[in-house]
């Protein structure tokens, strides 16, 4: 063992002895960042987003979906450049659900290549993520 491991161990043991440091810290959550997922997906119109926005709340595929019309979309397509405004859902869902959500997009979306972005976070408060937790459907 190195002299710094060893110095490592130390300091812990007395943080731990004085009460400077708790386990688990302060930060953690009980909540699986593990258990929840945020989905990014782009449609060509307020109304599309809400329509699949409400199904996926109302089947228990997420707990919430956020719909933010007015974003400006720059992409390449068939080898042209394009600018569309389109809007954006922020789906927030259970990982056990996630591949269910994105059957779901590619179902039920107007886009030939729907966007479906899965995002991991690295951070959750506890409420919201037993709320969310709580308000999805169990496989």
């Amino acid at each position: 063992m190195s002299i710094y491991t060893l110095a490592t161990y130390v300091i812990f043991a007395v943080l731990k002895a004085s009460g400077f440091y708790q386990f688990p810290p302060p930060f953690t959550t009980s909540v699986s960042l593990m258990s929840i997922f945020i989905a990014l997906v782009a449609c060509p119109s307020k109304e599309v987003g809400s329509s699949l926005a409400k199904l996926l709340v109302d089947r228990g595929l997420a707990a919430c979906v956020q719909v933010l019309p007015g974003m400006q979309s720059v992409y390449r397509w068939q080898g042209s450049v394009c600018v569309e405004e389109e809007t954006l859902l922020i789906i927030k869902s259970a990982t056990h659900l996630q591949a269910e959500v994105k059957t779901f997009i590619e179902e039920n979306h107007p886009y030939d290549t729907p966007e479906f972005v899965a995002l991991s976070p690295s951070d959750v408060s506890e409420k919201y993520g037993q709320w969310l937790l709580a308000n999805v459907v169990t496989r």
